[in-house]
C-alpha cells in the first residue's frame, strides 16, 4: 500500500519569511523496512522564485546535523512550456525566475524521514509538495 503526504502545505513568501524553510518531517519508506525505497515527490509552484529540495535521514530521532539533501538525479538545464528556463543539480531545483506549474521527481533510498527543503526563496507561493512512497 502507498503512503502519501502533504509534506509541506500551501505556504506564501514573505520578507518574513526565514531561510531556509524546512517543512515536518514525514516517515520515508525505511520507517516501514519496504525493500525497494522508491520515493515520488511533487511540487506545486505559483508565481515562485527560489530553490527547493529535499533532505532525508536515516536516523531514528534525527539531530538537525543528521539531514542531508537526496540525490535526485543528473544535472540538468529544464526549459518549461512559457521558454523559463530552471536549473537542476544532482541535488535542488533552482527556479531563478517566477515559475508555475507542477514538477516531480523519483528517488530511491531507505530513507526513515524526509523533508522539503527550499532556499533562496524571494517570491511567490508553494501550493504544495507531496511525498509518496
Amino acid at each position: 500500500m502507498a503512503n502519501s503526504n502533504i509534506i509541506l502545505p500551501v505556504t506564501a513568501y514573505s520578507s518574513n519569511t526565514p531561510q531556509p524553510v524546512t517543512g515536518d518531517k514525514f516517515k520515508g519508506g525505511g520507517f516501514y523496512s519496504k525493500a525497494n525505497g522508491l520515493h515520488t515527490v511533487q511540487w506545486n509552484l505559483y508565481n515562485f522564485v527560489g530553490t527547493i529540495g529535499i533532505q532525508a535521514t536515516l536516523a531514528i530521532d534525527p539531530l538537525e546535523s543528521d539531514w542531508f539533501l537526496v540525490n535526485l538525479g543528473n544535472d540538468t538545464l529544464v526549459i518549461d512550456t512559457t521558454g523559463a528556463a530552471s536549473k537542476y543539480t544532482s541535488n535542488k531545483f533552482e527556479y531563478p525566475i517566477s515559475t508555475n506549474g507542477v514538477y516531480g521527481s523519483n528517488f530511491s533510498g531507505n530513507y526513515v524521514w524526509i523533508r522539503a527543503y527550499i532556499t533562496d526563496w524571494s517570491a511567490g507561493n508553494i501550493n504544495s509538495i507531496i511525498l509518496s512512497h
